[in-house]
């Protein structure tokens, strides 16, 4: 999981706010991205141009190109309960899903566990990241 989102990260369990936009550069105060995202007036230019989020769902599940297509759609739940906004205009999102093929799995079980694994892996790397004194990380806030 390779987290840098343009807007807010949420705690998939509780909804709270890890981190996010703030309300200026030397600001440690969160600023609310659905707030923000949702009054952006049409002419706004965006200032930045790499954020993303990527994920890699790895499973032993013997599913084929079409499962796997459908285990990264479910996936995509993650990131809707953890990021807003989900799939930004701003973001490169992208979520890969690889399988062995050594385990029978039905594709709603591996999808399934696969929306709660991206989700909690925001989460985690939101709050094991380090700005190094660059950028305000969570532990910072």
């Amino acid at each position: 999981m390779a987290v840098n989102a343009v807007g807010d990260v949420q705690d998939p369990d509780t909804g709270a706010v890890l981190a996010g936009c703030r309300t200026g550069p030397d600001s440690l105060e969160l600023a609310g991205a659905k707030r923000i995202f949702a009054a952006m007036p049409p002419e706004v230019e965006h200032p930045w141009d790499s954020n993303t989020t990527l994920a890699v769902v790895l499973t032993d599940a013997s599913l084929g190109k079409r499962e796997l297509r459908k285990v990264c759609e479910m996936a995509f739940g993650g990131l809707y309960r953890t990021l807003t906004p989900a799939l930004a205009l701003y973001d490169g999102d992208l979520i890969v899903a690889l399988a062995t093929g050594a385990t029978p799995a039905h594709v709603h079980q591996v999808g399934t566990l696969a929306q709660e694994a991206v989700a909690q892996a925001i989460a985690h790397a939101i709050r094991e990241a380090d700005g190094f004194g660059l950028l305000p990380a969570h532990r910072d806030l």
